[in-house]
């Protein structure tokens, strides 16, 4: 609402306004209604808005809080301090400085939505949730909840992680559960909070996967947050014991010490944790945990792994530890995700032929479901021989979540790889040869090592530590990424023509670990799956 103030009046406004008057200073209001403007501020009441349409206006609307939305204030000193010792990491100076802007409310605008002290108010529980602050993050998110009225709408809300430290503070470990539940796209701090949640409920294994996502997605993050992650994942494989996880174990205190605890590890660390700290790096052994080791050289890169028994030269089946995947009846399956429970579903373009399926290029594709892609642990194994060098051997993806695609190109075998919220990375695994059976094995680790055997060559490369975590995956496409159109698509994007060839085998391993995926495929199965017969030597153990 418009008034024309008389000169006598329009004197006194200028008068009671002329800190503001002489700043001249800009702010942008956003109405109820939704419309908005930016406008001259004269003053702020506690009931309503005084501004003008521009400097050269003597038309003062004043607008009561109740059309008001929001508005964008121009900055003061003050604020500007606190927000540029928040933006550089100096947590303590910025808590101080916002503590300042908090004690003059009215030098900040306040009351109405979006003044800088009820926003200092936020800073603050920002503050502690980059401390770890349980305690006071509790007590601050009380703090900001009864300050929703002079908050933009946009934070007149509890965040779920809030809720989450709420929730710890008063180890109150299923609602802290059900409020990360409710993250739609969990990030570091999310990860690190049910970590802490799955460590008081004393399931271990779980808790050290959830850490390794927070320090992952946290690279260039909150220092405190990835050293304290290092840290309890460290001591939880420690006191877990898991021979199999020594070169994580080995890798995480390496890492603390030489990037975040300046050459030590933390105060109190078990002596046996620094000692594996200050050792050589261990090799992860083969990529398959079935295949020879590699050559004494020590790297992976072009070794050649020691060639295998043939079939004949082993022991009857009754009297050994392991079958061969040509000795099995369902040759396509999913172990740790819906076992025992696949369904395969045939396109056009793809013919059963024993107990094999022939892709003949013209864009069909073999759909395997369900899987679930969950777990930090992934071991995929394929014997296939491709007509051309081109085309997509095994696809999983779902939309923002991630996943990964194995495909052939100009007779080179790549991986694009994507966790959760992560980029995608491409891998060139090696060269194929067209016509030729093909034995392929890659396996990913929690650690974030990835080991691939191509026939009789091995190789080990890096992705990110974690594992996919895609937990609503349902299906998992052979022959071709399930685009329909004229070509496949990886995860990347590369078009390619649809895959020409046979594919006689693909299984999928998936769980917390290696030894995890061992003892379901047994359970499932009555002993473990080779792909290949082991070296002669150990042929008929």
């Amino acid at each position: 609402m418009k008034h024309r103030f008389t000169p006598l009046c329009f004197l006194l406004v200028c008068i009671l306004s002329l800190r503001s008057e002489a700043r001249a200073e800009l702010a942008t209001v956003f109405f109820k209604d939704g419309k908005t403007t930016t406008v001259e501020l004269v003053g702020v009441e506690r009931a309503q808005l005084l501004w003008k349409e521009n400097a050269s206006s003597t038309d003062v609307v004043v607008t009561p809080r109740s059309q008001v939305e929001n508005v964008i204030f121009p900055t003061t000193e003050a604020w500007r301090n606190a927000e540029n010792a928040f933006e550089s990491g100096q947590l303590d100076e910025a808590l101080k400085l916002y503590q300042e802007v908090i004690a003059d409310p009215t030098g900040h605008f306040f009351p109405l939505p979006g003044n800088f002290a009820s926003l200092a108010k936020e800073r603050v529980l920002g503050c502690y949730r980059l401390q770890l602050d349980a305690s006071k993050i509790a007590k601050q998110a009380q703090v900001v909840r009864e300050e929703f009225f002079h908050l933009p709408p946009e934070l007149n809300r509890i965040e779920p992680e809030t809720a989450a430290w709420t929730a710890i503070a008063n180890e109150k470990w299923a609602a802290a559960l059900t409020a990360l539940e409710g993250i739609e796209a969990p990030g570091a701090e999310a990860f690190f909070l049910k970590g802490r949640v799955l460590e008081a409920l004393g399931r271990k294994e779980e808790a050290v996967s959830e850490y390794a996502g927070a320090y992952v997605l946290n690279f260039g993050g909150s220092i405190l947050l990835t050293r304290q992650s290092l840290q309890r994942s460290s001591q939880l494989i420690h006191e877990m014991g898991d021979p199999d996880k020594k070169a994580e174990l080995q890798a995480q205190v390496k890492i603390y010490r030489d990037l975040y605890g300046k050459g030590n590890l933390w105060e109190g660390a078990p002596a046996e944790l620094a000692s594996l700290a200050e050792g050589e790096i261990q090799p992860l052994g083969d990529a398959e945990n079935e295949m020879a080791k590699p050559g004494e050289s020590g790297s992976m890169e072009g070794t050649v792994v020691e060639e295998s028994a043939t079939v004949a030269t082993l022991a009857a089946k009754e009297d050994r530890d392991f079958l061969l995947v040509e000795e099995l009846d369902d040759k396509f399956y999913v172990i740790g995700a819906g076992d025992g429970n696949e369904t395969l579903t045939l396109t056009g373009g793809v013919t059963k032929e024993g107990e094999s399926y022939r892709f003949d290029g013209t864009g069909g594709f073999l759909r395997l479901e369900p899987f679930n892609a969950n777990t930090p642990f992934l071991q995929l194994r394929m014997q296939f021989e491709a007509a051309s060098g081109n085309g997509v051997l095994a696809h999983a993806s779902e939309p923002r979540l991630g996943g990964f695609t194995l495909y052939l190109k100009e007779g080179e075998l790549l991986m694009d790889y994507q966790p959760r919220r992560a980029k995608i990375m491409t891998a060139v695994l090696g060269k194929i040869e067209s016509g030729k059976l093909i034995n392929l094995a890659i396996v990913i680790r929690t650690d974030g090592t990835r080991n691939t055997v191509i026939g009789d060559l091995s190789s080990e490369d890096t992705v990110p530590a974690g594992g996919l975590k895609i937990p609503q995956m349902n299906h998992l496409i052979l022959g071709d990424s399930g685009e329909g159109d004229e070509s496949g698509k990886t995860l990347s994007g590369v078009s390619l023509p649809f895959f020409d060839g046979v594919i006689h085998h693909f299984s999928l391993g998936v769980g917390a670990s290696n030894q995890e995926v061992t003892e379901k495929t047994v359970a499932r199965f009555g002993k473990a799956v080779r792909l290949l017969p082991p070296p002669p030597e150990t042929a008929g153990e």
